[in-house]
């Protein structure tokens, strides 16, 4: 690479004011840093003013390295770190009285306390209850007071353990880093205090030198289950204690870098990198120390394309200096999430002699953000966010989450297509940033701020200006941590607060410090507090400041408004249980409308925690390390030894119950129907047809920003009847970012038949392997119906002898050489159908409105069914309250006629007549079904469904009916293998599957409908022996089979409250309601809705020996 250097070194010295930053006022003293405190202030933890003593200045995330060979690597290990993540002794109080006084003094005997996990919040150890809550405090409203609610107490851990200091670091400086600790701490080193600190999420690093010596050490935390700083984190999720990330111990010589900006942009033409380096050093000694900066800076092949370096200069004893260099790199590679590009930035700070006082490293990346006529920009094209809300949560250890684990999760979310994470509602732990920097994911960085309890009105704490400075401390905190990774691209000031001068005060601090990042807030109304509107403006068609969840409709509304900000719905396509539907038409829209800049789905992954069915006390981190794994495979049975919990399931008051199963993934990671529809609509590759059927002609758009075509390989495949029959590849295809191109398929080799359905499949497969898949991963694909079923086709055809009739005892009984149908003369229903004395069906076709419901119909948050009925409570579930007033769980059937017609030579009729009402007589649906029998394998039923009264709409229009035991396989021709719905099918491809019948149960966290299989041509259940039984339509069916009632769905709260069923029950349906997103966002789009109509379908059913 061909570099021009550009360096210069300003010095700015600190004022007195920028001194004693990060140093808080109490109220009674100012509290340096490092100074070992002998007392603190009373209750440090229900004052609002005090957030923090004796800390150091936040700093960003960085090691400390005693030469440039030590710091070899990115990442490498540093001589100069000492972990204390380990076993600790922990002593548990519930309430604040009850904890023990001086267990700080090395003497105290901690021997008969029990050991912790440290980082692990304590409730998932066996101390205390873990709390899943969204909107309600866990303890009284009364701020800045603590007092638990529902008997919560006030809980307080304290921990202790020993350490000694490596020999080398004699003579250094010695810090410790405490990585997050919820929700307050006091820290002790030897017995002496050092300081205090609040916010469960941000580091707080303290100078411990005067407090440590040579030989063993005691380190003591006191820790607030909750304080006033908890009134700032009424996030939805699960409020866990403790430790939550590493603590660690490190030295540094007197003097060394305390911290560095690196503002990495680009020159106007995009072309060269310009680099902006803030370094400043602490000086600790008590003399003048001459220094030298010199900055490095390293592609990616290690090889060196920077040099920058500082003139001599001088640092004062006790203060914190500034020094800044500048440079330009040419033709940089430029960073973006298509394109991670990333540059080490080395620094070394020498002395007087050329001897390394400290050296420290950091990957940066060259890009630049703007915003312009409400579009938002990265380096120079108009992205699109196409992302989701990731809470911090591990099914084991909760808040705490490993490395490795949160590499797992970045490298699921870019193989879905996904490109930006919000961090919600608090900022992520430090690894997350650092593979998002690696592969390519944009983050919204937010802080640690919501009052969600106290509403949005004059009492929200947004408005009260005796927590402004807890406010921005939160802020300032979380980018001087995070602000030299790349990735991060806007600062979000938090969520569900409400707006006022505190979040204009977090706003100005942000560009104070970071003018180079937009800020990012979801309230519109006045005062302006965000560059980056999150939500507001229109809610459901009516004027709202805050809301998200924006409806097709609010978005026509907000692109019409005079707010001249760039919109992001920040939370959308809600996806708790079997949901997130119509997320295809809210992307499209993010296309059509240049300043809606995306969304991010709500949310990533399910807040799960791993308990045992059998044993209640054994959950979480109490299940031991090496049965983890097999743990989480139980969860993902019905009859598993283990169930994913959440809220209520640990007694925990209050609760929102399953309001936390809110995931794309669930907890294991797995890829789901969800997973698949995110990455089939956030893809960035799109097919058009444009003449497939007469010249083959299909055109290609790039949707990518930085990433030309020509590193993905497209193949195709021919599909007759749902099996795969031919396939090619295309010429390279070279189409750059944004382009489009119309390319000719070879259809005059194509062999099609008049009496077939052919379906073209296109994929594009990565061409070369990279950091986050394997070279032929399928990044993209589209399918086109090249010529269609012929459903008219799909009609009982008369051959064979007219069956046989007979009737007695109240049956009627039809047979022929095939089968032998029972029907109940009195219900008018179909009770059996026989086949070579197999039971193929044990109970006949019964026509349902109903489902189970799902999360987003309302069930959990809107009441139970317990023994078939439905007891309501206050909360949500518009649906599942409509259709049970409406009756539609338990209709009653009265029979108006039932008639055998014999007229037809070689067919039979049975048509029956019926009357279905709910809860009332003047509402309901009359039903008329015509069955109709020839003389072979065959019978078809054809419905007609005339609604009558005042109906709200159904849950689905279909039937149930209860197979022989022995089928235990299922194949269907239809889109799979993924369940899929109305306005969830995008993910779903057309083509021929089999599999186990259990397999089609989706073992969702909180039992709900499921499995459905969209576009159905045909289905069938096979069993070892005996006759196939097969399902087919003149229109496209939806069909699913499980070995459960639709009312023990409905019941259950849990996977091991069902209750399976030795005959699966078959569910063949005309229509099948939309999943929508309405647990916590906008009802399903009217297209989807079935509102009661006059339906016609017919259902074709036969019996066959093919295997």
């Amino acid at each position: 690479m061909v570099c021009r250097i550009r360096s210069c070194i300003r010095n700015r010295h600190h004022s007195k004011k920028e001194k004693m930053k990060g140093f808080v006022y109490t109220g009674l003293s100012l509290l340096l840093p490092g100074v070992c405190l002998g007392t603190g202030t009373p209750r440090d933890w229900e004052n609002q003013a005090v957030y923090a003593i004796g800390t150091e200045s936040p700093r960003g995330t960085f090691r400390h390295y005693t030469s440039v060979d030590e710091a070899s690597s990115f990442g490498a290990q540093s001589s100069l770190e000492q972990t204390l993540n380990g076993s600790w002794k922990f002593h548990y109080a519930h309430r604040v009285g009850e904890r023990p006084a001086r267990f700080q003094d090395p003497d105290f005997d901690v021997s008969a306390w029990d050991d912790i996990e440290v980082p692990g919040p304590w409730e998932l150890q066996g101390f205390g209850t873990p709390i899943y809550t969204n909107v309600k405090y866990p303890f009284e409203l009364n701020p800045p007071y603590i007092e638990g609610r529902f008997g919560n107490g006030t809980p307080v851990g304290s921990y202790r353990r020993t350490f000694r200091l490596p020999e080398a670091w004699r003579g250094k400086r010695i810090f410790v880093r405490l990585g997050g600790v919820s929700s307050a701490y006091y820290l002790w080193i030897n017995g002496v205090k050092v300081g205090y600190a609040e916010d469960s999420f941000l580091p707080s690093e303290f100078d411990i030198t005067s407090c440590v010596r040579s030989g063993e050490n005691t380190i003591a935390l006191e820790v607030f289950r909750w304080s006033d700083g908890s009134y700032l984190e009424d996030q939805d999720g699960w409020r866990m204690s403790g430790v939550l990330h590493d603590i660690t111990l490190f030295a540094t010589d007197e003097t060394y870098i305390g911290d560095f900006f690196a503002r990495c942009g680009l020159d106007d033409a995009l072309t060269d990198g310009v680099i902006d380096l803030d370094v400043t050093i602490s000086n600790k000694n008590r003399k003048v120390q001459q220094v030298q900066l010199t900055a490095k800076l390293f592609d990616a092949d290690g090889r060196q394309c920077l040099t920058l370096t500082g003139d001599p200069t001088v640092v004062r004893p006790g203060v914190r200096e500034t020094f800044s260099l500048s440079g330009m790199v040419e033709k940089v590679a430029k960073w973006s999430d298509e394109t991670p590009n990333l540059y080490r930035l080395v620094l070394v700070l020498s002395d007087r002699k050329g001897q390394p006082l400290d050296v420290v490293d950091s990957r940066v990346g060259f890009r630049k953000l703007e915003v312009r006529d409400r579009v938002f920009y990265l380096n120079g094209q108009p992205v699109k966010l196409k992302g989701v809300c990731r809470v911090e949560h591990d099914p084991f250890t909760g808040k705490y989450v490993t490395r490795e684990r949160v590499r797992q999760e970045v490298l699921a979310m870019k193989r879905i297509n996904i490109n930006t994470v919000r961090t919600a509602h608090m900022p992520a732990c430090e690894s997350f940033y650092e593979f998002c920097d690696q592969y390519g994911i944009l983050v919204i960085d937010e802080a640690n701020v919501e009052a969600h309890e106290f509403g949005f009105g004059p009492k929200c704490l947004a408005k009260d200006t005796t927590w402004r400075a807890a406010h921005v401390a939160r802020m300032v905190n979380m980018i001087h941590r995070d602000k030299n990774h790349p990735s991060v691209i806007q600062w979000s000031l938090g969520n569900e607060t409400g707006n006022g001068v505190n979040m204009v005060a977090m706003h100005e601090a942000a560009k104070r410090i970071d003018p180079t990042r937009f800020t990012h807030y979801h309230f519109s109304d006045a005062p302006i507090s965000s560059d980056i509107l999150g939500g507001g403006i229109s809610k459901n068609g009516n004027p709202n400041v805050s809301g998200r969840y924006n409806t097709m409709r609010d978005i026509e509304i907000i692109a019409a408004s005079d707010d001249p900000r760039p919109y992001m719905i920040n939370e959308y396509a809600h996806a708790m249980g079997n949901g997130m539907g119509n997320l295809k038409e809210y992307v499209e829209a993010f296309y059509t409308h240049p300043w809606l800049i995306g969304g991010t789905i709500w949310d990533w992954v399910d807040q799960s925690v791993v308990k045992s069915v059998g044993d209640s006390t054994l959950y979480a981190m109490q299940i031991p390390a090496g049965e983890r794994a097999a743990a989480l495979a139980e969860c993902r049975k019905v009859d598993g030894q283990y169930f994913a919990a959440y809220g209520g399931d640990f007694a925990d008051r209050p609760t929102d119950l399953n309001f936390c199963i809110n995931g794309v993934m669930q907890a294991d990671l797995k890829e789901s129907a969800k997973s698949n529809e995110v990455r089939k609509v956030y893809q960035n590759i799109e097919f058009f047809d444009r003449g497939i059927a007469h010249d083959g002609s299909i055109e290609v758009w790039n949707k990518f920003f930085f990433t030309d075509l020509a590193d993905f390989d497209f193949v195709w495949e021919l599909r007759e009847d749902g099996r795969f029959i031919q396939q090619g590849s295309l010429d390279r295809l070279q189409l750059a970012p944004q382009g489009r191109q119309t390319i000719q398929l070879p259809i005059e080799t194509w062999r099609i038949r008049d009496d077939r359905e052919y379906v073209l499949i296109i994929r594009a497969l990565v061409r070369y392997s990279n950091d986050w898949c394997e070279k032929g991963y399928q990044i993209a694909w589209e399918q086109f119906v090249v010529q269609p079923w012929n459903f008219a086709a799909q009609r009982l055809v008369s051959e064979g002898t007219v069956p046989e009739v007979m009737e007695r005892d109240g049956e009627l009984r039809i047979r022929t050489d095939r089968y032998e149908v029972t029907f109940d003369t009195a219900q008018g229903q179909m009770v059996r159908l026989l086949s070579a004395e197999e039971t193929l069906l044990e109970q006949g076709p019964v026509l349902s409105f109903w489902r189970a419901p799902i999360d987003n119909d309302g069930t959990a948050k809107s009441g139970r069914y317990i023994g078939g009925k439905f007891y309501e409570d206050a909360r949500g579930g518009r649906l599942t309250k409509l259709w049970n007033a409406a009756g539609y769980p338990n209709m009653t059937s009265r029979l108006d006629s039932m008639r055998v017609d014999r007229s037809h030579p070689k067919q039979l009729s049975v048509v029956i007549c019926r009357t279905m009402t709910g809860n009332r007589s003047d509402a309901g649906f009359q039903v008329t079904e015509h069955y109709l029998f020839s003389g072979d394998s065959e019978f078809s039923l054809k419905t007609q469904v005339v609604p009558f009264g005042d109906l709200p709409e159904v849950a689905r229009v279909g039937y149930e009916m209860a197979l022989g035991d022995q089928y235990e396989k299922f194949r269907w021709y239809g889109c799979g293998p993924w369940e899929a719905y109305a306005d969830r099918k995008d993910g779903a491809m057309l083509g021929y599957y089999e599999g186990a019948i259990d397999d089609q149960f989706t073992n969702y966290v909180y039992p709900q409908e499921n499995g459905n299989k969209y576009g159905v041509r045909w289905a069938e259940v096979v069993a070892p022996h005996g006759p196939i039984l097969q399902v087919r339509g003149t229109a496209p069916l939806e069909v699913s089979v499980r070995r459960y009632t639709t009312m023990n769905l409905a019941e259950a709260q849990h996977p091991f409250d069902l209750k399976p069923l030795r005959n699966p029950i078959l569910h063949v349906n005309h229509r099948m309601a939309p999943v929508g997103n309405e647990s916590c966002g906008p009802v399903p789009l009217e297209k989807y809705v079935l509102y009661p109509k006059i339906w016609d379908f017919e259902i074709l059913f036969e019996i066959n020996d093919k295997k």
